[in-house]
C-alpha cells in the first residue's frame, strides 16, 4: 500500500508504518486488515487488539504503581517518627485523596474520550485535541483554587468532626503545605491523557522512573536525615510537593515541545473559543469524578465501619486494602489504555474496530483478574504475615477475608476495562450512574447489614458487600456495553462522537499527521 515508507527498528518491520508512527505504540496496526479481508476469522482482529491493548496497558500500569509509591515512601519514613505522626499523616493523605486528588483525576478523565476522539477525527484533529485539553485545564484550575481554600482552612472542619486535637493540628499543617502539590499533580494528569490520546504512553512512566528515586531520597533527607535538611513531620509533605511539581513540569515541557511541532492551531487566533463551550468537558469530567469518587470513597466508608469492629479488624482491613490497591493497578492501567484506544477508533469512524477493541478489553479484564485472583489465593497467608508477623489474630483475619477479596478480582477487573470502553465511546455518564447505584444503593447497605446485623459476619460482611457492589456493577456494565452501546455505535456512530466532524470514507485520505507521525491510526 505504501511501499516507499521506512520502518523503525523499535518494532519488527511491518507493512506501511512510518518511522515516526513506530515510535508510538502503533507498530502493531499493520495487522488490522480484517475490515477489507472478510476471509480472516473474527477472532484474529480481537487478538490483534488485545496485543495492542497490552502495549498500552503495561506502561500505564507502571505509571500508576510508581505514582502510588510517592506518598507511600514518605509514610514509611514518617512511621519511624512515632505513632502520632503516622496517624496525622494518614489523616492528611486521606483528606487530600478524597477532597482534591480524586477531583483532579476525575475531571482529567474527561480527556480520555475528548482528546482521543478529537485527535483522530477528520480535519484539524491534533489541534482540536489540544483545545479540549486547554478547556479541561481551565476547569481544573478553578477547582484547584477552590480546593486550596478548603485545605488551607481544614482545621475547623477537623474540630467539627471531633478529630483528636493533636492529630487535627498536625494534619492541618501538612495539608497547608500539600495544597502546593496540586498544580503539579493536575498538570501531570492532564498532560499524560493528552499524550495518551496520541499513543505516547511511555513518557509518564519514564518521568516517574526518574522522580521516584529522587522522592525517596528527599523523603529520607527531610524526615530523618541530617540536621541541615531534617524537617521532621513536615518533611513528608515537602518531599511530596517537590516530587509532584517536578512531575508536572517535566510532562508540561514535553507537551509544549510536541504542541509546537504540531504547528500553530487555527483556534489560537480567536482565544475566546478556549473559554466557550466548556460544557462537554465539565459534564464528562463530573461523570468521571462521580465514577472515581464512588470507588475511592467506598473504601473509606468500609474503613470507618471496620473501625467499629475493633483494632484487629481495622488493622486487617488496612492490610487488605493495601494489597488490593496494588493489584488494582493492573486492571486500572488496562482501562485507561482501552479508553484511549477506543476513543481513537470512534473518532476516526472505525466503529467495527472499536467493537473488536471492546471484546479485547473484556478478554484483558478476565486475564488480569484471573492473575490477581490466583496470586491472592496462593499467597494469602504469606501476604498476611508480611504485614503483620507478630499478631496472630490479625494474620488469621486477613487470611479469612482474602478469599472473598480474590472473588472480587475478576469482576472488578472486567468492570474497570469495560468502563474504559464506555468512556472512550463518549458515555461516561453511564459509568457514573452504574457505579453510584452498585456501590451505594446495593453494596454498602448489604455490607453494613451482613457485618453489624444478621448474621454478624464482621469484617467479612463488609467485603461481601464490596463483592455485591462490584458484581452488580460488572453485570450492568456488560449488559449496557454489549446490548445497548455497541448496537447504537454500529447504527448511529455520529451520536457517540464527542468532537463533531464527518468521518472519512477512505482511510487513505486521512491527514498525514493521523496516518503517521504521532498518530494512533494507519491507513488500511
Amino acid at each position: 500500500m505504501y511501499p516507499d515508507r521506512k520502518t523503525s527498528s523499535l518494532f519488527k518491520p511491518v507493512n506501511d508504518l512510518t518511522a515516526k508512527s513506530c515510535s508510538s505504540l502503533t507498530a502493531l496496526e499493520s495487522l488490522q486488515q480484517h475490515e477489507t479481508n472478510p476471509l480472516i476469522p473474527p477472532l484474529r482482529p480481537i487478538a490483534d487488539e488485545f496485543v495492542v491493548l497490552l502495549r498500552y496497558a503495561v506502561p500505564i500500569i507502571g505509571t500508576h504503581l510508581l505514582e502510588n509509591t510517592l506518598m507511600l515512601v514518605s509514610m514509611v519514613w514518617v512511621g519511624h517518627l512515632g505513632t502520632t505522626e503516622l496517624a496525622a499523616m494518614s489523616l492528611a493523605n486521606m483528606t487530600l485523596n478524597c477532597s482534591s486528588l480524586s477531583v483532579v483525576v476525575g475531571f482529567a478523565s474527561a480527556l480520555e474520550g475528548l482528546c482521543s476522539q478529537a485527535y483522530t477525527s477528520e480535519g484539524d484533529g491534533p489541534h482540536m485535541s489540544t483545545l479540549a485539553a486547554f478547556r479541561t485545564t481551565i476547569i481544573v484550575a478553578i477547582l484547584v483554587c477552590l480546593q486550596s481554600i478548603l485545605l488551607w482552612n481544614i482545621l475547623p472542619i477537623f474540630c467539627f468532626l471531633r478529630v483528636d486535637p493533636v492529630l487535627a493540628v498536625m494534619a492541618a499543617r501538612a495539608l497547608r503545605l500539600l495544597l502546593f502539590a496540586l498544580p503539579g499533580y493536575a498538570t501531570f494528569e492532564i498532560s499524560r491523557r493528552w499524550l495518551q490520546a496520541q499513543a505516547i504512553i511511555s513518557l509518564p512512566t519514564a518521568i516517574l522512573l526518574l522522580i521516584s528515586p529522587l522522592n525517596a531520597i528527599l523523603s529520607y533527607l527531610f524526615i530523618c536525615g541530617p540536621k541541615p535538611f531534617q524537617l521532621g513531620f513536615m518533611g513528608a509533605p515537602m518531599s511530596t510537593v517537590i516530587s509532584f511539581n517536578l512531575m508536572g513540569f517535566s510532562s508540561l515541557m514535553y507537551s509544549l515541545r510536541l504542541a509546537i511541532r504540531q504547528g500553530k492551531p487555527g483556534w489560537i487566533q480567536n482565544p475566546r473559543v478556549v473559554y466557550t463551550q466548556l460544557g462537554p468537558n465539565f459534564w464528562d469530567g463530573l461523570s468521571g469524578f462521580a465514577t472515581l469518587a464512588s470507588e475511592w470513597w467506598f473504601w473509606e466508608f468500609i474503613g470507618f465501619a471496620s473501625a467499629h469492629l475493633g483494632h484487629s479488624a481495622l488493622a486487617a482491613h488496612s492490610i487488605v486494602v493495601t494489597i488490593t490497591t496494588v493489584l488494582y493497578q493492573l486492571s486500572s492501567g488496562a482501562g485507561l489504555g482501552v479508553a484511549a484506544r477506543c476513543g481513537n477508533l470512534v473518532g476516526a469512524g472505525r466503529t467495527r474496530r472499536a467493537v473488536d477493541a471492546s471484546w479485547a478489553a473484556l478478554m484483558a479484564g478476565v486475564v488480569f483478574g484471573s492473575l490477581t485472583t490466583l496470586f491472592i489465593l496462593v499467597f494469602r497467608y504469606p501476604l498476611a504475615r508480611l504485614f503483620s508477623s507478630q499478631d496472630e489474630e490479625v494474620t488469621a483475619l486477613v487470611g479469612k477475608v482474602l478469599p472473598t477479596v480474590a472473588m472480587i478480582q475478576i469482576p472488578d477487573s472486567i468492570r474497570s476495562t469495560l468502563a474504559g470502553v464506555i468512556r472512550g465511546a463518549g458515555e461516561p455518564k453511564a459509568s457514573a450512574l452504574m457505579n453510584c447505584v452498585g456501590y451505594y444503593i446495593l453494596g454498602l447497605p448489604m455490607g453494613l447489614f451482613l457485618s453489624f446485623s444478621y448474621p454478624g459476619l464482621g469484617l467479612l460482611g463488609l467485603w461481601l458487600g464490596m463483592l455485591v457492589a462490584v458484581g452488580s456493577t460488572t453485570l450492568t456494565s456488560c449488559y449496557y456495553l454489549f446490548n445497548k452501546l455497541i448496537p447504537s455505535l454500529m447504527r448511529h456512530p455520529e451520536q457517540h462522537r464527542l468532537i463533531i466532524s464527518n468521518p472519512p470514507r477512505h482511510y487513505q485520505s486521512l491527514p498525514e499527521e493521523i496516518q503517521g507521525g504521532y498518530g494512533t491510526l494507519t491507513p488500511l
